[in-house]
């Protein structure tokens, strides 16, 4: 009997440490899955703290996700959220379709930056699809019995729902001193994304272009209302620059919209051009 005890308890304590190692596995492969996949579809920096996902009811966490911008963008980041919460099948995970019964995301941040005629979003979309093309043209190459071995065991993804919540997106003018405007998407939400014979690329790429495509409609209000100001600054350089020609400068007044142009805009060549107007500045 002692000895059916023994046997029966270093089952338990087998058993235990097998549901350890799976439940640590788990986090480290999302982790590691989403470092490694993600930079080869989005074409940008992605990271991610840690994963913390329960084996048993497929319910858990993500901290700190970051996607950064494309090359050629000056802002930190395209995308950020301090944490999300996800919702799995766990025994998915064992079969060809891996389902995903919801995501949710509160109040992550988004960056859209204006440079030139060329704004992160859409540069972000483009390199995708580029990464996509490129994708096929390989696979056309390389029509081997090892590369059809690989495309048939490559796990699909199914999200059912995916719902974000109070995303804030900063709309950055990149060619007037980074100058910035909020607006505030009250929820995105999509449904039925991926399936079966859609990989994590397919489906990361899927959902970035929907996002992008919900966020790009509220923003035009925002670019507006930056234009506008800057139309304002300009009236007012002008408005100047005739007076500097008929000789009426009221130097106060310039100084003042110095102080006013270097607070609110700070683009260091327009600056240095305008203060050079002044009297006693070399021009």
């Amino acid at each position: 009997m002692k000895k059916i005890l023994i046997l029966l308890g270093s089952v338990v304590f087998l058993f235990i440490i097998i549901l350890l190692l799976a439940y640590f596995n788990l986090n480290t492969i999302v982790e590691q899955g989403i470092k490694q996949v993600g930079p080869e579809v989005t074409k940008t920096s992605v990271d991610l703290d840690k994963a913390k996902i329960s084996l048993f009811s497929g319910q858990g966490k993500l901290y700190n996700f970051v996607i950064g911008n494309p090359k050629g963008f000056s802002s930190p980041y395209l995308f950020k959220v301090k944490e999300f919460e996800l919702d799995l099948e766990p025994l998915s995970l064992l079969k060809d379709l891996i389902v995903i019964e919801k995501i949710y995301i509160d109040s992550p941040s988004f960056t859209y930056e204006l440079k030139g005629k060329q704004d992160n979003l859409k540069t972000f979309i483009n390199n995708m699809e580029k990464g996509k093309e490129k994708e096929v043209k390989e696979e056309v190459k390389e029509e081997t019995k090892e590369k059809s071995v690989e495309s048939k065991s490559e796990k699909s993804i199914l999200i059912k729902e995916l719902v974000i919540k109070k995303a804030n997106v900063d709309v950055v003018l990149a060619d007037f001193g980074q100058q910035k405007s909020q607006v505030l998407i009250d929820e995105i939400r999509l449904t039925n994304l991926g399936g079966k014979g859609k990989s994590a690329k397919d489906v990361m790429a899927r959902i970035s272009e929907e996002i992008i495509n919900k966020v790009i409609p509220g923003i035009g209000p925002a670019v507006k209302q930056l234009t506008e100001k800057l139309n304002k600054v300009g009236e007012q350089v002008k408005e100047n620059l005739e007076a500097l020609k008929k000789g009426n400068l009221n130097q106060e007044k310039v100084e003042q919209q110095v102080k006013d142009f270097k607070k609110d805009f700070k683009p260091e060549e327009l600056e240095g051009q305008f203060k050079n107007f002044l009297p006693g500045q070399k021009q």
